[in-house]
C-alpha cells in the first residue's frame, strides 16, 4: 500500500497537533502544580506564624496563671488575717457585750460606787452613749455622779435615764477630765 503526499502530511499535522495537546496538558498541569505548590506555601508561612505567636501567647497566658496564683495565695493570707482579726474582735465584743450586760444588772440591781462608775465607763464607750434596759432603773442611780480613775486621769460622768420608742435607755454624759497632776 502507498500512502500519498497528502495522507503523509496530514499524518504528519495530527502528530504535531497531538503533541502540541500533549504540551499543553502538560502546561496546565505544571501551572495547576505551580499554583498547588505557591498555596501551599503560604499556607504553611501562615501555619508557622500562628504556631511561633501561639509560643508568646501560652508564655503570656502561663504567666498570667502564675500571677493569678500568687495574688489568690495573698487573697487566701489576708482572708485568713481578716479572718483571725474579726474573730478576735468579736470576741472582745462578746466579752464587752456579757461585762455590759452583768454591770447592767448590777447597777439595775444596786452596785457599789465603783461599779457604777465603771459601768458609767462602759456605757459612755458604747455607741450611742446609750444602753437599753429591760425594765425602769431606779432614780438613785441618776442622783449622783460618777468618777472613774484610769490611770492617772479622772473622768467624771452623769448618768440619764429615759424612755425611747417604748424601750427605757441609759445615757452616760462625760462632764469632766481631769489631767493627770504634774
Amino acid at each position: 500500500m502507498r500512502y500519498t503526499e497528502q495522507e503523509f502530511e496530514m499524518v504528519r499535522r495530527q502528530a504535531i497537533q497531538i503533541e502540541a495537546e500533549k504540551r499543553a496538558l502538560i502546561r496546565l498541569l505544571l501551572i495547576i502544580v505551580s499554583c498547588i505548590l505557591g498555596v501551599t506555601l503560604v499556607v504553611l508561612g501562615r501555619v508557622y506564624q500562628l504556631y511561633s505567636q501561639s509560643g508568646s501567647v501560652v508564655r503570656a497566658a502561663e504567666t498570667k496563671a502564675d500571677a493569678a496564683v500568687a495574688q489568690s495565695q495573698q487573697c487566701d493570707r489576708e482572708l485568713k488575717d481578716k479572718t483571725t482579726q474579726l474573730e478576735r474582735i468579736t470576741n472582745t465584743a462578746k466579752q464587752k457585750q456579757e461585762r455590759n450586760e452583768a454591770l447592767v444588772q448590777r447597777a439595775l440591781q444596786g452596785a457599789s460606787q465603783t461599779e457604777l462608775a465603771e459601768f458609767a465607763r462602759a456605757v459612755y464607750d458604747l455607741p450611742g452613749r446609750s444602753v437599753e434596759v429591760p425594765r425602769i432603773p431606779p432614780s438613785s442611780l441618776f442622783q449622783r455622779i460618777y468618777r472613774y480613775k484610769s490611770g492617772e486621769q479622772t473622768q467624771t460622768f452623769v448618768l440619764v435615764g429615759g424612755q425611747v420608742d417604748g424601750k427605757w435607755m441609759i445615757y452616760s454624759n462625760l462632764i469632766a477630765t481631769n489631767p493627770p497632776k504634774q
